[in-house]
């Protein structure tokens, strides 16, 4: 466990604003934040659209296009999510992704650009999912089952799968809001 809490610090770490050794792009940051704290995969963070929000259920739908299982995937936002967006809203202008490519245009940041940016502080954004796990569990109390709805992993038994039908939203907005307290704990910057 150890290990896992060193590898917590040490992403927390590459992301704080004086610490950005890698000199990754403001964009690049910000992406992977999003992805330590919603836990989904790096496709679905670079390709994330503002219509994608929707504020009144406080949540990210992402459309079945970007999520490798082919469905939708419903996940719940926090208070620290929501903040890291709004600050992301207030610096861009007429954008339709979230976080857009740093060489301009209409497109969104390539995915490429949030694993090299975990590549050259040493980690994989899977080790990121692995850590997720492992502390969601080992630390947080949560469930396998869970945790693996949250990561948006298949489910292969009819029996789970007939849980996961109903997506349980609010148990993973526990999840997301505790983890992202654990986060914070750490010393994630917003």
């Amino acid at each position: 466990m150890a290990k896992t809490i060193q590898m917590l610090q040490d992403l927390i770490t590459a992301t704080k604003r004086h610490e950005n050794k890698v000199e990754g792009s403001p964009t690049t940051i910000a992406a992977v934040k999003m992805l330590f704290m919603s836990l989904q995969r790096v496709s679905s963070i670079a390709g994330m659209k503002w219509v994608e929000i929707d504020e009144k259920q406080n949540l990210w739908r992402v459309p079945a296009d970007r999520m490798k299982n082919g469905n939708e995937h419903l996940v719940p936002l926090t208070v620290p999510m929501n903040d890291l967006l709004d600050s992301i809203r207030k610096l861009q202008f007429n954008q339709d992704f979230v976080f857009p490519s740093p060489r301009g245009g209409q497109g969104h940041l390539n995915p490429s650009s949030i694993n090299q940016y975990l590549g050259k502080i040493g980690y994989r954004a899977h080790d990121i999912r692995a850590l997720s796990l492992a502390v969601s569990q080992e630390v947080l109390g949560f469930s396998a089952k869970l945790i693996q709805r949250q990561l948006a992993h298949s489910i292969v038994d009819k029996m789970s799968q007939a849980d996961a039908k109903s997506m349980c939203i609010e148990e993973r907005r526990k999840l997301t809001i505790e983890w992202c307290q654990a986060l914070l704990g750490q010393g994630l910057e917003l």
